[in-house]
């Protein structure tokens, strides 16, 4: 079924999201890490949730007034969010 085309090399991602390089391609993308963290946090891993956090991501599309950076946070801790995930239009309840 190549249909006179040549055979394209398939390779393995490499862990950690397919890119080159550690920490690169689609999991190191900030969704991605926005995503690892609301599913860790869901399934109890508060600390490694938390650590996405720490670790730093910034979510170029994220629009503002959006809540689900707050919504995990509140998941994770008492504490108030960090101003650099805070694009709220309103103040904490």
């Amino acid at each position: 079924m190549n249909a006179g085309r040549p055979r394209e090399r398939r390779t393995a991602p490499a862990p950690g999201g397919g890119g080159p390089g550690p920490g690169r391609g689609r999991r190191a993308r900030p969704r991605f890490r926005l995503l690892a963290a609301r599913l860790l946090a869901a399934e109890g891993h508060v600390g490694a949730a938390r650590r996405v956090f720490e670790d730093g991501f910034e979510v170029p599309d994220l629009r503002e007034g959006e809540e689900t950076l707050s919504e995990v946070w509140a998941a994770l801790t008492d504490r108030p969010l960090p101003p650099e995930y805070d694009f709220r239009m309103r103040p904490p309840a």
